[in-house]
């Protein structure tokens, strides 16, 4: 399986919008972008290569660990890959 990767924040937040089922405070884009800081972090959503987009994985890069975590943070509940 082949992924794309989306790392523009404009972008990242339609895909979260599209797939989030905003049924909680840490499902609502607003709240996680709170925690994003572009001088530590950079947007990383994983996205299977399909002919439509069926779920994403939103990730960042922290720059300073050379890690992923899920796009706010390990600590906020409800990380989880997106699908349609």
């Amino acid at each position: 399986m082949h992924f794309n990767v989306v790392t523009d924040l404009n972008r990242c937040r339609d895909l979260w919008n599209q797939f989030s089922p905003q049924e909680f405070l840490f499902d609502l884009w607003d709240y996680r972008v709170c925690f994003f800081d572009p001088e530590h972090h950079k947007p990383y959503f994983s996205l299977p290569q399909a002919p439509r987009t069926l779920g994403v994985l939103p990730c960042w890069h922290v720059l300073d660990e050379a890690c992923y975590e899920f796009f706010g943070g390990y600590y906020p509940e409800r990380n989880r890959f997106f699908r349609d």
